[in-house]
């Protein structure tokens, strides 16, 4: 996004469109009052409220975040604010990010305003069956990696499970920059 705005020599304004959850347009609306720090409003035609998030590539970059471990709930940003550059501010004060590299975020609090999914988290562990077995007795399970060797499918192979069912699996790496597994269920609010 950055690299647009600098090449474009300044934008007034700056809409990310998706459509259910998928990044569909980025629409830069130029004048002669372009800016480097323009705003940036990340919009999903179908969502309840139109607009998700609002901010500048500036207050990003001021926005202070804290690592930490795994707590009570999970959180996934919305597409459109990974592809807006917004990591850090997305969270809220009781949030803490799993990596510096990991856009996963936990919180002990279910946080009921993130623009995102939000997931019940049931267990960590490694990556490992053992502890998984007694949580996925029929080895169904949605699987989703972010910052983790390989993709989703290597996991379902290597942990020999199948796609579905009401839990997600993620596999990240953790703030001690270790992979590591979190079983899940998504929160409904």
């Amino acid at each position: 996004m950055e690299r647009a705005i600098l090449e474009l020599d300044g934008v007034d304004k700056i809409w990310v469109v998706c459509v259910k959850n998928e990044v569909k347009e980025i629409l830069f609306l130029k004048s002669k009052d372009a800016t480097l720090n323009p705003v940036i409003d990340v919009v999903d035609l179908i969502s309840k409220s139109l607009l998700l998030f609002s901010g500048t590539l500036e207050s990003e970059k001021s926005k202070q975040t804290h690592v930490g471990h795994m707590s009570n709930f999970l959180y996934e940003p919305h597409p459109g604010l990974l592809k807006a550059g917004f990591f850090k501010s997305v969270t809220s004060e009781s949030m803490l990010k799993l990596n510096s590299n990991t856009h996963l975020y936990t919180s002990k609090e279910l946080d009921t305003k993130f623009p995102g999914k939000s997931f019940r988290v049931i267990e960590t562990g490694p990556v490992d069956w053992t502890w998984l077995c007694k949580h996925l007795p029929n080895k169904k399970v949605n699987i989703s990696t972010r910052n983790f060797p390989g993709k989703p499918d290597d996991l379902r192979k290597k942990l020999k499970l199948s796609e579905g069912g009401d839990l997600t699996l993620f596999g990240y790496r953790n703030h001690l920059n270790k992979v590591e597994l979190a079983l899940t269920q998504k929160c409904h609010h």
